[in-house]
């Protein structure tokens, strides 16, 4: 038997990550995108599953609401496999440190309007930086 529990992309366009658990046989996260628009906020929740009981991650594109949360995926523990297309993987890594540079532009940005108000501690950190985006990489 196999069942399928969508973490995203359910009543929402954004943020794509169902995972498809087999009976006595893998786990499968189809995509594990970001959420967009009003749904940003919840790029930050943990993950509706533990990232180590995942044995393969199956990217379908490269749109970052199908691969945005990646490098997250890998520092919660993942550290299996990654099933792609050479050019999803190729323009999935372009997306992913793109986004990681923008998150951390963004929290410096906010970091130092929040000094000016001695606020500094109330400034979530990125959700992950170019570091972690390499580490996807490093992955089968």
């Amino acid at each position: 038997m196999a069942t399928v529990t969508s973490h995203g992309a359910a009543g929402v366009v954004t943020g794509s990550s169902h995972l498809l658990s087999i009976e006595n046989g893998p786990n499968i996260l189809i995509d594990c995108g970001m959420f967009q628009g009003r749904e940003e906020e919840r790029n930050a929740e943990r993950f509706g599953f533990e990232p180590s009981s995942v044995d393969y991650l199956l990217l379908t594109h490269a749109h970052l609401n199908h691969v945005g949360r990646t490098p997250k995926l890998v520092k919660e523990g993942f550290e299996r496999n990654i099933v792609a297309t050479m050019p999803t993987r190729d323009f999935a890594e372009v997306i992913l440190l793109d986004s990681a540079k923008i998150m951390f532009q963004d929290y410096e940005t906010h970091y130092k309007k929040a000094m000016r108000k001695g606020k500094e501690e109330s400034v979530p950190q990125p959700l992950y930086l170019e570091d972690d985006v390499h580490a996807v990489f490093t992955l089968p």
